[in-house]
């Protein structure tokens, strides 16, 4: 009895403690809360859309579900399905959208954003969706519009400042482009690449003092931003700081091997201190990094003219030519190199025809007469001819004016 009565006592108190354990555990974090897989979520929404096919948002929720598990295929035809189910639903529209717009369908997507701002003037993602889809398309003016449509309609995140500050620079606007950046720097003022744009701009617009306190406040603020340190090279660079330079864009190169202004910043900096083996090094490695940049070449070229390498030279100038036919610099560039090449062949055919005729006239057993003939010289000549001769004006320097071509 005893033992049935100590049995019915601890069997409740351990449950009771087991009980409370797994609460204790669970309220840590020790076991993790189970999330249901994407099958799971796939047949939940299956459910829905047999309980009441007519009904877009079912359709959405599972498109996000194969969007989510890259089933994109899939995912644009379920945002179609609830566009044929309800021709105003917005959320099918936008995702859609969005969804071509990753897949590169441009123009599909810039008609749903369009519907989706005719459905709802003041949703402000589709017009930020919108503007990207400019920006992509390079049409810059248009995604500027959306994009101030989009910071007027709410407080707007500092992306926005951002985006719009780079297509302003691309139609030219820096003073705007300037604005959008510090606005961008004041929305947010720890965000290092808002000063780094700023910067940049700020040393386009000339104001090389305000473009190195943004850059070093950027590189303050976050130390490994390799496009905040190739900005102060620049501003180093026009300022005439070449040392400052090199050591700004190297470490830019530490952080990112890849960065290819840095390497055309640096070679700049060498071409002003006259070390071009180290400048054709940089413009090398830029040119394997973007090969469609034909400044590039151009500079390449003139580190070659420099070393004396002509043939090289033309082989840069040459590539810019096939890549920009209509640049008439580029023509006048390489027409430039080939006369220098003609006049070095010319110097070269000169000295070597003195050389042969060095020799020929020291071989030569004839008379004086037919020796005058042969080099043609003139008769007030022949007294240095005679000299040459008998050996005492061995030095080509000293020969006749007439058989040294020069």
């Amino acid at each position: 009895m005893n033992l049935k009565r100590a049995f019915a006592i601890c069997i409740p108190v351990s449950m009771i403690a087991l009980s409370a354990l797994t609460w204790s555990v669970k309220s840590l974090g020790a076991i993790p809360h189970y999330r249901k897989t994407d099958d799971e979520k796939l047949r939940e929404a299956d459910k829905l859309i047999v309980k009441n096919p007519r009904n877009p948002e079912p359709y959405v929720k599972r498109g996000l579900i194969f969007e989510s598990m890259r089933r994109l295929s899939d995912a644009l035809r379920d945002y179609s399905l609830a566009i044929e189910k309800d021709d105003r639903c917005v959320s099918a529209y936008y995702h859609r959208a969005a969804l071509e717009s990753r897949v590169r369908l441009f123009k599909n997507a810039l008609s749903d954003y369009s519907k989706v701002i005719e459905l709802d003037p003041k949703n402000q993602a589709s017009y930020l969706g919108r503007a990207q889809v400019y920006e992509r398309l390079e049409k810059y003016h248009s995604a500027v519009a959306d994009y101030t449509k989009a910071i007027s309609l709410s407080s707007p995140r500092p992306e926005a400042y951002m985006r719009r500050g780079k297509c302003r620079q691309e139609v030219g606007d820096l003073a705007g482009a300037a604005a959008d950046f510090l606005s961008a720097t004041k929305s947010d003022p720890e965000n290092s690449d808002a000063f780094a744009l700023l910067g940049r701009c700020q040393a386009k617009l000339g104001k090389l003092d305000e473009a190195l306190k943004s850059h070093s406040k950027a590189i303050e603020l976050y130390p490994y931003n390799p496009e905040a340190y190739q900005g102060r090279g620049e501003v180093h660079l026009a300022r005439g700081k070449i040392k400052e330079a090199i050591d700004d864009c190297s470490q830019a190169l530490l952080i990112a091997p890849f960065l290819v202004p840095a390497y055309v910043t640096r070679g700049l900096a060498y071409e002003k201190k006259k070390d071009y083996p180290r400048m054709e090094i940089d413009f090398s490695e830029a040119i394997r990094l973007d090969p469609g940049d034909v400044s590039n070449y151009l500079h390449r070229a003139r580190g070659y003219i420099a070393m004396g390498n002509l043939a090289e030279a033309r082989k840069d100038a040459l590539t810019a030519v096939k890549l920009r036919p209509k640049n008439q610099q580029y023509r006048l560039f390489l027409l430039r190199i080939d006369n220098m090449i003609k006049a070095g062949r010319r110097a070269s055919l000169r000295e070597r025809g003195a050389w042969w005729r060095t020799v020929l006239l020291r071989l030569s057993n004839s008379s004086q007469k037919r020796g005058l003939r042969r080099c043609r010289l003139r008769p007030n000549e022949g007294a240095a001819f005679r000299r040459w001769e008998r050996g005492s004006a061995p030095v080509r320097s000293r020969l006749p004016q007439a058989c040294n071509p020069g």
